[in-house]
């Protein structure tokens, strides 16, 4: 699979012209991980985001009052995570497990601040998504 027509073709990215969106595929890095792989960490930090190609994976936190755990979502191809701790460099907000074999495209923390700095249309994505991931994950 293309990685940058990948990117091209998901609305997240749909600010991205085609030059940017190749040096972003370029950046990126092919991984497998296995069902059940835990990503994320509740309240750790973050060094890394995730662009899912496919699988899914499942969203889960604390719930009030330390009762047990609750599933926030699950989400699937094309959605990214880790989103959060890449912009304001605070904690985890949730933890994220791989539900389904899958392949993953990361963004490491470096990386991403290199390309913030160089291209505005990766930041709107960020903190685009940043603004959406709080809305959700508090609203639950």
């Amino acid at each position: 699979m293309d990685i940058s027509e990948f990117l091209l073709s998901n609305p997240l990215f749909d600010t991205f012209d085609r030059t940017e969106a190749q040096a972003l595929a370029r950046a990126m890095t092919t991984v497998t991980y296995p069902d059940g792989h835990v990503f994320l960490h509740e309240g750790k930090k973050g060094d890394a985001c995730y662009l899912i190609l496919e699988g899914d994976v499942s969203v889960t936190r604390m719930a009030t009052e330390g009762r047990g755990i609750e599933h926030v979502r699950t989400m699937g191809p094309g959605e990214l995570f880790g989103l959060i701790a890449l912009v304001d460099h605070g904690k985890r907000a949730a933890t994220c497990t791989a539900i389904a074999h899958h392949f993953q495209y990361v963004i490491a923390r470096q990386l991403a601040r290199d390309l913030r700095a160089y291209n505005h249309a990766l930041l709107a994505v960020l903190l685009g998504q940043q603004s959406e991931s709080r809305i959700s994950l508090r609203a639950i």
